[in-house]
């Protein structure tokens, strides 16, 4: 049975490959972040979160890292990762001692010479006791909804400003831990996006 509904939505296809972009800055980031992770005033004066998460426990949390030496304005010299404060809206650095070419080879499982040069990646990161406390075993399938539900979000903020994105799984979750500084016993990389310019 074919639908009568015409899609009034494309979804573009997923970067295969990324090329270094010099005009990708730091300003794209916070616009793509600030839309998509961040808390959101509303109508009625309430501040709610730009997308869904089961029992209002949040416990994903968004890492931004840069990917490529290409990307101007990166806020941190001496950090080459900002965690994403969702209500508070700022991003706090975080103590990551890794240039933008060892973190892409970290997030990418050592895979990044078929990804090419991304500008910077989005490392989605469950925080177990937070998603367990209320749930149990079950606040885990909330929390991959969770992580879905925000890539969903960064994904059409990225293409509405005509950039290129590609979700990840192929990395080791102690080896994106450990070069974050996250303590692996208590949060788990999820996920990671790429974002730049399609090849």
């Amino acid at each position: 049975i074919r639908s009568s509904e015409q899609a009034t939505a494309y979804r573009k296809a997923s970067a295969s490959r990324f090329v270094m972009d010099r005009g990708i800055s730091y300003g794209q980031i916070d616009g793509i972040a600030g839309a998509a992770l961040m808390r959101q005033p509303s109508h009625d004066g309430l501040a709610r979160m730009p997308y869904p998460s089961g029992g209002a426990l949040y416990s994903v949390q968004a890492i931004v890292c840069r990917t490529s030496e290409s990307l101007e304005g990166w806020p941190s010299p001496e950090s080459q990762a900002l965690q994403v404060l969702a209500q508070s809206r700022v991003f706090e650095p975080l103590d990551v001692d890794a240039r933008p070419a060892e973190l892409l080879q970290v997030l990418s499982g050592g895979l990044q010479e078929s990804l090419g040069e991304p500008s910077f990646a989005i490392v989605y990161a469950m925080f177990l006791d937070k998603a367990l406390f209320k749930y149990r075993y079950r606040g885990y399938r909330l929390a991959m909804l969770e992580a879905g539900s925000m890539y969903q979000r960064v994904t059409q903020e990225v293409d509405a400003r005509g950039l290129a994105t590609r979700v990840w799984a192929g990395f080791s979750d102690w080896h994106v831990a450990s070069i974050l500084g996250l303590d692996a016993s208590h949060v788990l990389p999820l996920v990671v996006q790429f974002v730049g310019s399609k090849a």
